[in-house]
């Protein structure tokens, strides 16, 4: 079930993008910091996938996150090439 409704919200979220590029963004920038890193880096992949390689992708954690965790968080994002990751931390 949580599958299910994590595949919805992305659904949503390219969709929202798509709204997003028609009107003309050239850039896009999303949130991130769920309770579960693996739904972040599966919503990022997804709209890399959705925006291809060269275009301009942010993520803003908010400050959700420990050090440690902005690390980890870090490393899983690279190969999605983000332009930036901001406010990963407080700290």
């Amino acid at each position: 079930m949580h599958e299910i409704k994590q595949y919805a919200a992305i659904k949503n979220l390219l969709a929202q993008t798509d709204d997003n590029l028609a009107k003309g963004f050239r850039a896009i920038k999303m949130k991130v910091g769920r309770p579960r890193l693996s739904e972040d880096v599966a919503r990022v992949q997804a709209m890399r996938a959705h925006l291809g390689p060269d275009f301009p992708l942010m993520v803003d954690a908010n400050m959700r996150w420990s050090a440690d965790e902005a690390i980890r968080a870090a490393r899983a994002f690279q190969p999605s090439q983000l332009t930036w990751l901001e406010e990963p931390t407080i700290q």
